[in-house]
């Protein structure tokens, strides 16, 4: 998930920088919850983060123009390590001009699903399975529903098993992303 931030368009942004805010804490949950229905809870995480830009400014509404100051990182990236074995990769920011990268895309030994922005509920899912990029069809009634099951991670290591997956969304390895440091580390989560 990258954006450039809510200053510009938000009258009120403030909130959105300070502590409980950040790109990891607002939007994380909607993907982080699609990737563990995906690929199975987070066992471990490794992470840094940043906050490239001290100050904001108000660009909208009756205070426009108002600076104020950022209290918390805004530039998160992440390894994940599913149950199952899968890896992925997280970039959540506010601190991105424009991006035109798919908001989630897996990657299986069989296929490649790039699936549509889970804030959003909606969207075409395409597989490619070798041939070219098919456009699955609708279930669980309505579009962007189609993701939740056609990929999931096939393990590679004999007698190694895949995660089930959970019956709920799972994002409580965010707490322990207040365990990341400058530099990195990796941090067990629960």
């Amino acid at each position: 998930m990258t954006s450039a931030g809510h200053e510009k368009w938000h009258p009120d942004p403030e909130f959105y920088d300070q502590p409980g805010g950040g790109s990891l804490l607002d939007m994380g949950p909607y993907c982080l919850s699609a990737l563990v229905h995906l690929l199975g809870p987070v066992v471990r995480a490794t992470g840094a983060s940043s906050r490239p830009c001290p100050v904001r400014t108000i660009g909208s509404g009756p205070r426009a123009g108002h600076a104020f100051p950022v209290e918390v990182d805004t530039h998160v990236t992440g390894v994940l390590e599913h149950a199952g074995g899968a890896l992925s990769t997280l970039v959540m920011s506010f601190d991105i001009h424009a991006a035109r990268l798919p908001r989630i895309e897996a990657h299986g030994t069989d296929a490649s699903l790039p699936v549509p922005d889970p804030n959003g509920f909606d969207g075409p899912v395409e597989i490619h399975r070798g041939d070219a990029w098919e456009t699955l069809p609708v279930s669980a009634g309505h579009r962007g529903a189609a993701w939740a099951s056609p990929i999931r991670p096939r393990p590679c290591r004999p007698g190694a098993r895949t995660a089930p997956l959970p019956n709920s969304p799972h994002t409580s390895w965010t707490s322990c992303s207040r365990s990341w440091t400058r530099p990195a580390r990796a941090a067990r989560c629960r």
